[in-house]
């Protein structure tokens, strides 16, 4: 009995014990990757992640800060390397660092402004109280940008459950204190890893304040050993401290200043590193800017060149061909755009739902249309009513719905921006100009806003407008407005000023419209103006008038520029008719059409810009003095004296050129160009030849600001005329 037992024994251990060593991995070192923050630089982690994956070593846990979260998350996510590279490395990092849209994207209503107000900064008032926004950016497009890389696992609350366990680090910046994220929404874990104080707003988790874990922990090598790591792989791409010749300069020192807690604790974490056991990986990243995310590719190599170095040292973590491949089938995730049931819009609390769905264009019963979504996720965040709007898909029984909502923004309906206008010709035409707008927001359901716009300077102004909405789409509009202005205008003989007129006119209109999202808006309306024209400086014996204007009118405009400053591409059009009749309540009869487009290319770094405007009489009634048509000045007809030319009719083209010499952080700029323009055109009443053009053309040396395009350039008109200007601003009309 007992020989028998014994066999059956045998038996079973020779046919199960070869089973369970074929199933069973190898028995090796639990590995564990601490990917550090560093902005752009983070390309290198990916270099990294390339090199393991052909040397055939597998990852246990990954942890990360700032971009190193990024890069550790979508590794623990399912990514490959390769397509990692390719997805960070085609990212717009310039687009997805700011809130609001590209310009061509931005609806009409916003643009309006761009001519005006250039400082982009806006104080928000609310119950007389400032309200400022936590951060420059609040982080509308990045959050857009997470989800999605991040969609795969939207559904997966604790990090450990990812193919590789996660975490990410941020710092607490009530009390400075490192967080240490593993549960909860991977893209907003993300998101607050990143949040670089100042510049980010911070994210809200568990009812901490959090932010960029720089501070706290920017290699967060004990996090990952922590996790169960046996052996860490530290990829360090943390900026380096200046040597003391380097700092030269108050940016370079405040820079070190602020890197001092970001080294000192990777340094701290570099030292727990156990010698001839765990690895660490420095590229060489000396030429790449932690902003400067165009250079991710560089970064990426030099990641790559790195970790190719260390193939000795990493070929002891390499596993079989079978072993990696189960790796790879449980660490690779398939992505698929997912098909959407229905869609749900969750609405902050005051906000009439209607108003929120008439701006939502996905639609139901097929898979997501990603630029579709992300125009309406920005035109819901355009409302004001959101701090940022997000989106997740939800399983509700079979189907899945698609929700978009976000946290309501502290209200601040007021709003004020402020602008300045100056140029000159370094003789006798100086102009300035401090422009303010005052914004009363959400006085309805419909979203109906008041804009007050003033301007003291040379011209003096103020402009009310009333713009109300009549559909919850914004489709429709009724507009009121009421102008009083105060211009002075120099009026010339040959290239000589012989009189200053300064011209007093109080006016109204009333509009009625339909608006066409980005591309533009349509408006007809009846105006009415009166005009007192007396002379300031005047050879003579002094002049002085008065004119009632009254006229219906008809304006149609499309604006698809990606710039008002230095367009790269796009187009823009403008058709303004106005008829002003005696029936009407005028002094006079006439007709007046304005005509205005333009269309910009780039070629790299080059942009040319081809466009024309022409003021014109319509039929045989001359227009009056207080309408005339107006030729000359920087970039129209320059060389000559602005408004040198004066008539019933005005004609100008020009093509201007661009070359863009440096690119500027995008808070600070776009960058400095040198350029310059060739124009043709005049002004004239009564008949005009082609013999009687006038040629001009100008080079110019120019930055794009944020306080707006600053131009030092030469214009030469033919006859002699030339002209230096300074010029800050862009001009009202």
């Amino acid at each position: 009995m007992k020989s028998k037992l014994a066999a059956s024994l045998a038996l079973t251990l020779a046919v199960s014990v070869p089973l369970a060593a074929e199933d069973a991995p190898t028995k090796r070192p639990k590995i564990g990757i601490a990917f550090a923050g560093g902005g752009a630089r983070g390309g290198a982690h990916v270099g990294v992640l390339k090199v393991l994956e052909e040397l055939k070593v597998p990852v246990d846990y990954v942890a990360g800060t700032s971009i190193g979260s990024i890069v550790a998350a979508l590794y623990a996510s399912g990514m490959a390397p390769e397509e990692m590279e390719k997805v960070l490395a085609t990212t717009d990092w310039d687009d997805a660092l700011r809130d609001e849209q590209s310009r061509q994207d931005q609806p009409y209503r916003q643009k309006q402004d761009d001519s005006l107000y250039l400082v982009k900064v806006e104080l928000g008032f609310h119950k007389g109280k400032l309200v400022l926004p936590q951060g420059v950016v609040a982080g509308q497009k990045l959050n857009y940008l997470l989800r999605r890389l991040t969609l795969s696992a939207q559904n997966v609350r604790d990090f450990d459950r990812l193919p590789i366990p996660f975490r990410c680090v941020a710092t607490d910046i009530v009390s400075g204190g490192k967080v240490v994220l593993g549960k909860g929404d991977l893209a907003r874990a993300i998101r607050a890893s990143m949040a670089i104080p100042g510049f980010f707003d911070p994210v809200i988790i568990d009812g901490r304040l959090l932010t960029d874990g720089g501070t706290a922990d920017n290699l967060p090598i004990d996090v990952v050993r922590e996790m169960g790591a046996d052996v860490v792989i530290a990829i360090d791409i943390s900026t380096p401290l200046r040597k003391r010749e380097d700092l030269v300069s108050f940016l370079s020192i405040a820079g070190q200043a602020s890197g001092f807690l970001t080294r000192l604790n990777v340094e701290q974490q570099i030292a727990t590193l156990k010698k001839d056991h765990d690895v660490l990986v420095t590229p060489d990243l000396e030429k790449v800017s932690t902003l400067d995310f165009k250079e991710f590719p560089k970064a990426s190599a030099q990641g790559y060149l790195a970790a190719d170095a260390l193939r000795e040292t990493f070929a002891r973590f390499s596993v079989s061909d079978e072993e990696y491949a189960r790796f790879l089938r449980r660490q690779r995730v398939p992505r698929t755009d997912p098909v959407v049931d229905a869609v749900r819009v969750e609405s902050p609390p005051g906000v009439d739902p209607r108003l929120i769905e008439g701006r939502v264009r996905t639609k139901p019963g097929r898979a997501i249309d990603w630029p579709v979504l992300e125009r309406d996720l920005a035109r819901l965040y355009e409302l004001g009513d959101f701090e940022t709007v997000d989106f997740r898909l939800q399983r509700e029984g079979e189907r899945t719905v698609l929700v978009l909502g976000g946290a309501p923004r502290p209200p601040a309906p007021s709003r004020v921006r402020f602008g300045l206008k100056l140029d000159t010709d370094f003789e006798s035409n100086t102009s300035f100009g401090l422009r303010l707008g005052l914004y009363n927001t959400r006085l309805n359901a419909l979203r109906g806003e008041l804009r007050t716009k003033a301007e003291v300077g040379r011209q003096n102004s103020i402009l009310f407008e009333f713009y109300q909405p009549t559909d919850f789409r914004g489709r429709f509009f009724v507009s009121p407005t009421l102008q009083l202005l105060r211009r002075s205008q120099d009026i010339f003989v040959d290239d000589s000023a012989v009189a200053r007129l300064r011209r007093d006119e109080v006016g109204g209109a009333l509009d009625v419209g339909m608006s066409f999202g980005s591309w533009g808006e349509m408006r007809l309306g009846a105006f009415r103006a009166h005009d007192e024209i007396r002379t300031e400086v005047f050879t003579g014996p002094p002049l002085q008038g008065s004119a009632d204007v009254s006229a219906l009118r008809l304006r149609a405009v499309v604006d698809k520029l990606d710039s008002t400053s230095f367009p790269r591409s796009g187009y823009g059009a403008l058709v303004d008719f106005l008829a002003a009749d005696k029936v009407l309540g005028a002094d006079y009869r006439y007709n007046r059409l304005l005509l205005s487009s333009g269309y910009a290319a780039n070629f790299r770094e080059l942009s040319v810009i081809g466009s024309a405007n022409a003021d014109l009489r319509v039929g045989s009634h001359e227009r009056p003095g207080v309408d005339q048509a107006y030729a000359g000045g920087f970039l129209n007809l320059s060389g000559l004296k602005p408004g040198q030319l004066y008539g019933d009719n005005s004609l100008v083209a020009r093509l201007v050129a661009n070359y863009r010499l440096a690119r500027m952080n995008s808070l600070i700029g776009t960058g400095i160009y040198v350029g310059g323009s060739l124009e043709t055109g005049n002004a004239w009443t009564g008949g005009m030849t082609w013999s009687d053009l006038r040629l001009a053309g100008s080079v110019f040396l120019a930055a794009d600001t944020a306080l707006g395009p600053l131009y030092l350039g030469f214009g030469l008109a033919d006859r002699g005329a030339h002209s230096f200007y300074l010029a800050l601003g862009l001009p009202l009309s």
